[in-house]
């Protein structure tokens, strides 16, 4: 997830928004002005469970001199998890299953961009790329990388009347599986009730308006 704003941050780079000494730029998730949601999904064969987490923070750092090692971390915490049932979401906080008292948060640290393909259209910047950093679940670390689609449109375009700098929208999804960050779950649950992998979609809204 989305690892995402890093698209964000390079966009705003590029076009030379809120710019900070040294020519980086810093890029924030807005979380007050738009919904920013991230959607689970659990496919076994004895049921499905869609749920969406909505406590989500991030930020980007970006020198537009060097954009392939852009950095940055999106944080999702795991009590915002939610998935229609609130005893099941208890299972999934618990010990057995995410463990929400020990490890809290789910984190996407973004080490760079690759095979970037920019696209102008319409008055906006579209841009296809392939996000790679370390992804955290469970207290677990795993390289991920993660194919992303950013739409940015600069302030004096499309979003002059909110003022809150240049406006994306940044949309990804990939698969977890279960086994790599050694959730188990209860015996014979996954598998069945379950998916061994959970595919993760996700929409953030960002914005290169730096402490909003």
């Amino acid at each position: 997830m989305k690892t995402i704003l890093l698209a964000t941050a390079l966009l705003a780079a590029t076009l030379g928004s809120d710019v900070l000494a040294g020519g980086k730029t810093i890029t924030i998730i807005n979380n007050e002005k738009y919904s920013n949601e991230i959607e689970f999904l659990s496919d076994a064969p004895l049921e499905k469970i869609k749920g969406t987490a909505k406590g989500i923070s991030g930020m980007f750092t970006i020198d537009q001199q060097n954009l392939e090692k852009t950095n940055g971390s999106i944080v999702v915490k795991v009590n915002s998890m939610k998935s229609g049932n609130s005893t099941r979401d208890d299972h999934m906080y618990s010990e057995t299953w995410l463990d929400e008292k020990n490890n809290p948060t789910i984190t996407f640290a973004v080490k760079g961009l690759k095979d970037v393909q920019v696209v102008n259209s319409n008055g906006r910047m579209v841009i296809n790329a392939t996000a790679f950093g370390d992804f955290t679940l469970h207290g677990v670390t795993k390289p991920l990388s993660a194919k992303v689609v950013i739409t940015y449109v600069n302030e004096s375009e499309a979003t002059k009347k909110i003022g809150n700098g240049d406006f994306c929208l940044i949309q990804t999804n990939f698969d977890v599986a279960l086994k790599d960050y050694k959730v188990a779950g209860k015996a014979g649950i996954v598998g069945s009730k379950v998916g061994e992998s959970i595919k993760i979609n996700a929409q953030l809204f960002g914005t290169t308006a730096a402490g909003y």
